[in-house]
């Protein structure tokens, strides 16, 4: 009895450290980033890091389709993150969106990387339209997107194209064309989205 109350305590000590926002951790990684994952309680996100801001504010703000609100990350001033919920299930993270230079890629790319950096650090870089906005062009980094059963964890590396043309040299207009052609190789990386299809 008492081996499963320990075991009982330690699986709740393990998962509500696991909650921890930790700046420390700042590789991104497929599904997390700081110490926190798709799937975690957002409620225990914000009781535990209360030395963080958590601002509201809507999905649409950061290229997210759909109504849901979510929540602004903020440290010293410091504009690290958007994490998002759905109402099939509120109490959890859908996704984040990562808005600070302070997160990197295990081949140390980041917010601000040029197109350029990306073409130096990652051979298998290109970009597509985006399905949803047409000012923006995505990378999906083969690293960091998983199927896992009927779910799929998907990152996308966003770029906003500029106002007049497009960052890739594309032969039609078809959303699911890629090229590894670029018309402007200083646009910079402006967010990345980490997200749950199922």
């Amino acid at each position: 009895m008492k081996i499963l109350i320990f075991l009982t305590f330690l699986i709740i000590a393990i998962s509500t450290y696991s909650q921890r926002i930790n700046l420390n951790d700042s590789v991104i990684k497929c599904g997390s980033v700081a110490g926190l994952k798709i799937g975690d309680n957002i409620d225990n996100v914000k009781l535990l890091n209360s030395d963080f801001i958590f601002q509201p504010d809507s999905v649409c703000n950061y290229g997210i389709e759909g109504e849901e609100e979510g929540l602004l990350v903020i440290k010293n001033l410091d504009t690290l993150l958007f994490m998002w919920k759905k109402e099939s299930s509120p109490d959890l993270i859908a996704g984040f969106c990562i808005l600070s230079d302070r997160f990197v890629t295990s081949k140390n790319t980041k917010i601000g990387s040029t197109v350029a950096d990306f073409i130096k650090k990652d051979k298998d870089f290109y970009l597509s339209k985006d399905y949803f906005y047409d000012l923006n062009e995505s990378y999906y980094p083969p690293d960091l997107n998983k199927s896992i059963g009927d779910i799929i964890i998907t990152t996308a590396f966003e770029f906003f194209a500029p106002q007049a043309g497009t960052i890739g040299k594309y032969k039609t207009d078809e959303i699911e064309e890629k090229t590894k052609k670029f018309n402007d190789k200083e646009i910079k990386l402006r967010r990345i989205h980490i997200f749950k299809w199922n």
